[in-house]
């Protein structure tokens, strides 16, 4: 998956904003885990793959990382942020 034309992220001192260029309404400033999990996407990871990452990273069990995981992009694809 990748950012869709007009989405862009910038990190504005210890934050991240997602921003829709068309539509400054659509600002989000994501935490630490939302951008990682952004960042894992943009790369190419599955959702699977970026579960385990977290899962190691912040030690907690697979499940809950991939709940957090499809929560989250489904926040993007409703942002309209996503191209698959």
């Amino acid at each position: 998956m990748k950012l869709k034309d007009g989405f862009i992220t910038r990190k504005i001192m210890d934050d991240t904003v997602l921003m829709n260029l068309h539509d400054a309404s659509k600002l989000v400033r994501l935490n630490e885990t939302a951008a990682e999990i952004l960042a894992f996407l943009t790369e190419g990871c599955t959702e699977e793959e970026i579960a385990e990452k977290l899962a190691s990273i912040y030690e907690v069990e697979k499940d809950a990382a991939l709940s957090d995981v499809k929560n989250t992009v489904a926040t993007f694809r409703s942002l309209g942020a996503l191209e698959e």
